[in-house]
């Protein structure tokens, strides 16, 4: 039954469209107005939003921020080189009165090259980068919400734009016909057919049609306007819309639909992604906890001229470093080293550390962290409910206006027989003068109220789109 119903609103609702004009309106009066279709204004009104400008260059700031975190896994060499030389010889050296020499202390050069590599962190790195990317998801989902957003407010504005000229170009008709029908009174007085009151009833009628139309022009305007200011247009420039034809209702299962929006909205895959970035946040601090295992070699050679580089001194050194918590302020850390010094002969050298209470507890952080991740599940099993609402009444309110046209063109139909009726009645000298002027209003007004309700309806579609994540026209 309830398929049937929309099956005979969706035949209404599309004779209608079909008898509905679907030229490009104009607005303004150059000759040569700017082209623009819905799909262009959405563009132009994304391409000069600050705030999705600003949106875009966070995501560009966490691909520097991901490749940052990643580059730490990667080994990390180094180089130095010195050179001490000794300008003024009696400031700089001392005098060896035994062997008659002069030394200068720390004369020469130095160069090493240096490597270090992580081993093992105990997750903390493939944490971090975890944790970044969820960052970058949080503000992709604000991005697209962004886009979202525009893409509403620009169809809003260009559905506003459309439906005032509609407006403006009935009310330019009725304007015109009451001028007609005036003359036409002001003949029928002169002729004796008619009466004073005729004549005064259709002044009266004028007046108002020209008010009417004043406030349709004025109101064309300022929807001209916003919609300028929001595709980033002078507010001089003159441009030329395309109509947008209303789209079919969507049907379906409230609980399919509550679905889709869940899955798609952009406010739900924040709040997911930041529950993940915290808990990312969470693991890094657990890692401190695992050993860190680090790799370390270098290689130093030193002189007291480059001449005498073949006779320089030099030291290779490498070995293994771990470093954790095994206790809440608590650190270990230890050191296994071996180094040659210009011989075949090897020095060991390990070191252990071990401190008690040094301030590197990290509960308490730990802790704030746990508390942030429920608020954000309870914010999310809130956000549910309000989506779910959201979406039934964005459905309900599509279905509403859906039918609502169908309303206005019957009610249209009506008014049309009924002045055709007092106009008879008139001219049978059954009726009255003022129930035929308002016969014709209620034939403008209801004429009105039609093209209200098509774009009422696919505004409604449009936002009913919005709610479940989606969108209409690119």
């Amino acid at each position: 039954m309830k398929r049937s119903i929309y099956f005979q609103i969706a035949q209404t609702l599309a004779l209608f469209c079909l008898t509905a004009s679907t030229q490009p309106v104009i607005c303004g009066d150059s000759p040569v107005p700017e082209m623009l279709t819905l799909g262009q204004c959405i563009e132009l009104a994304r391409a000069g939003s600050e705030d999705l400008e600003n949106a875009a260059g966070r995501l560009r700031l966490d691909g520097i921020r991901i490749r940052d975190a990643q580059q730490k896994r990667w080994p990390s060499p180094s180089l130095s080189i010195s050179d001490n030389r000794v300008i003024d010889i009696e400031e700089f050296s001392y005098y060896d009165p035994q062997t008659g020499q002069r030394y200068t202390p720390g004369e020469g050069y130095t160069a090493s090259i240096s490597l270090g590599a992580p081993l093992y962190t105990g997750g903390r790195l493939t944490s971090e980068i975890r944790y970044e990317q969820s960052r970058r998801e949080t503000d992709r989902m604000t991005y697209e919400s962004l886009q979202r957003d525009i893409w509403l407010d620009v169809v809003s504005n260009y559905l506003s734009v459309l439906q005032r000229i509609s407006e403006r170009d009935i009310r330019r008709e009725q304007v015109v016909g009451a001028r007609e029908d005036l003359k036409t009174a002001e003949n029928r007085l002169a002729t004796g057919k008619g009466i004073r009151y005729e004549v005064l009833r259709e002044k009266a009628y004028l007046s108002e049609a020209e008010l009417a139309l004043m406030q349709a022009e004025n109101n064309l305007n300022d929807s001209i306007r916003q919609l300028l200011i929001l595709i980033r247009k002078p507010l001089d420039a003159n441009i030329q819309l395309e109509d947008v034809p209303p789209p079919e209702p969507l049907q379906s299962d409230m609980d399919s639909l509550v679905e889709q929006a869940i899955a798609q909205r952009e406010d739900i895959g924040r709040l997911n992604a930041e529950i993940a970035g915290y808990r990312d946040q969470i693991r890094i601090l657990e890692s401190e906890r695992k050993p860190d295992v680090s790799f370390f070699a270098s290689y130093v050679k030193q002189g007291v001229a480059w001449s005498d580089y073949p006779d320089d001194d030099y030291r290779l050194t490498a070995g293994i470093s771990i470093a954790f918590s095994p206790l809440d302020n608590s650190s270990l850390s230890l050191s296994h080293s071996r180094e040659r010094v210009n011989t075949e002969d090897y020095m060991q050298r390990s070191r252990l550390t071990y401190s008690l209470f040094d301030g590197s507890s990290r509960r308490a952080g730990r802790f704030e962290l746990s508390l942030q991740i429920q608020l954000l599940k309870s914010q999310l099993a809130y956000m549910e409910v309000l989506i779910t609402a959201d979406v039934a009444r964005a459905y309900e309110r599509q279905m509403e206006s859906w039918t609502a046209c169908e309303t206005e063109r019957a009610k249209l139909e009506a008014s049309e027989e009924s002045f055709l009726i007092q106009t008879k009645r008139l001219e049978l000298g059954l009726g009255q003068y003022n129930d035929l002027v308002e016969a014709r209003t209620d034939v403008i007004t209801a004429r009105i109220n039609l093209v209200y309700s098509r774009y009422k309806y696919t505004l409604d579609r449009a936002v009913f789109a919005h709610s479940v994540g989606s969108t209409l026209w690119r």
